[in-house]
């Protein structure tokens, strides 16, 4: 950390990396991925501009619902939250009172840029998960296999490569053979059936058939003679 540039890592609880996972100021020598990571977001709303006279057409034109749709996937290869709020963008749209003029009008640049303040806004930093570090671990796996070890290389790559989270739901144990399940959408599953899915999903993610087998050992026989405790006097 002494030996990278002074002023190019900011966060104090976490280095800070690039939409390849490279660490900043190492110059493609470093990166770094999982909980001691923290990705650099752009915001979309510095190059609004561009992407607004690009769609529309020039500074008078007007981007309606179809439009700003495929103008939000389009630049969501540069700003990679934008395509979820292509998804969401009709609840967007409603939040700041456009949705009649998206549909009937269409949007002047001056509302574009409230959109993407309102998209911006909501940008978060990815949550320090298993399923997080899993997806970017596979990502630089990849990364590496394609660019080798080459300083050359790994800079090409970098600029075409860049790592996209995926979110596939979330699973939450939360006692007396209940869970909670939360899947992309919104979509919600709590209760004694929820923990079994947890369970099952937890005993076939295991790295080895032996682990798997140790786990569902394990459960079976806290299933029939209790889970062992022992008091401490």
């Amino acid at each position: 950390m002494a030996g990278l540039p002074e002023g190019e890592q900011q966060n104090v609880r976490s280095l800070t990396v690039d939409k390849s996972l490279c660490v900043a100021g190492s110059n493609g020598s470093m990166f770094a991925f999982g909980d001691c990571a923290t990705i650099v977001r752009p915001k979309s709303i510095a190059f609004a501009e561009r992407m607004f006279l690009k769609a529309a057409g020039g500074e008078d034109g007007r981007l309606k619902r179809p439009q700003l749709y495929k103008l939000l996937i389009d630049a969501s290869q540069e700003f990679t939250h934008l395509e979820e709020a292509a998804r969401k963008l009709d609840k967007n749209l409603r939040m700041l009172g456009m949705d009649d003029a998206a549909s009937i009008s269409g949007l002047d640049f001056e509302q574009f840029k409230a959109l993407l303040n309102l998209i911006d806004a909501g940008l978060r930093a990815l949550p320090a998960t298993a399923q997080v570090a899993k997806q970017q671990g596979e990502f630089l796996a990849d990364f590496f296999n394609v660019n080798g070890d080459d300083a050359s290389t790994i800079e090409q790559g970098r600029q075409k490569q860049s790592f996209s989270y995926k979110h596939r739901g979330s699973l939450a144990y939360v006692g007396n053979e209940a869970a909670v399940m939360e899947f992309p959408g919104a979509i919600i599953l709590k209760g004694v059936f929820a923990g079994y899915v947890w369970k099952g999903f937890e005993t076939l993610s295991q790295f080895s058939v032996r682990n798997t087998m140790l786990v569902s050992i394990c459960w079976l026989r806290t299933w029939v003679f209790g889970r062992d405790i022992s008091e401490l006097r």
